[in-house]
């Protein structure tokens, strides 16, 4: 999400990875969007990994430079495929915050990043993710590349078979991409 509503075609392919004591758990991502027609775009979002993929489509709508809104369909590989995802981008100055929400058959999901851009080079923030936990996030950008780091605790909750119930417990993560910004 960037924000930009006057962009013709943009986007990212990331190879994004969660290392944790279990070992690394890679996925490959990919957003894409552009302009229909003044305020309003489009975009579309990819998500695979060995245990799990998504894919959706939708709209954007940015009326005004500092904020962007995002409303999505598309499908994932759980028994109920359906899936949607809302987002909202704001920004100003060199703050940012982007705001997204998925939810459908495998269960609900979020991510907030707010980040402060420190030279054109370098952003700083805190990102809180569902099932990962919230920790310091620093990005560093070498030409089309980006590489990022968030270092938290994962918090993973766990359904006991034939119970309502949910235990969770907390364990030290790093998550990093490598992102070559291809668009």
């Amino acid at each position: 999400m960037t924000g930009k509503a006057n962009a013709q075609t943009a986007g990212f392919v990331e190879s994004y990875n969660t290392v944790a004591d279990g070992g690394n758990t890679p996925q490959v991502n990919m957003y894409v969007y552009g302009t229909i027609r003044d305020q309003l775009g489009w975009s579309a979002w990819t998500l695979t990994s060995e245990t799990y993929s998504e894919a959706y489509a939708g709209f954007t709508y940015a009326p005004a430079k500092w904020i962007e809104v995002s409303a999505s369909l598309g499908l994932e590989s759980a028994e109920k495929s359906f899936r949607q995802g809302a987002s909202v981008w704001l920004g100003k100055g060199r703050w940012s915050l982007l705001s997204i929400h998925e939810d459908g058959g495998s269960g609900y999901w979020y991510r907030y990043l707010g980040t402060y851009q420190v030279s054109k080079t370098l952003a700083v923030g805190v990102n809180s993710t569902r099932f990962l936990g919230t920790g310091p996030y620093a990005e560093k950008k070498f030409g089309k590349v980006a590489p990022f780091g968030e270092l938290m605790p994962s918090v993973r909750a766990e359904a006991s078979r034939g119970s309502d119930s949910i235990s969770e417990s907390i364990d030290p993560a790093f998550k990093g991409r490598l992102a070559p910004l291809l668009f």
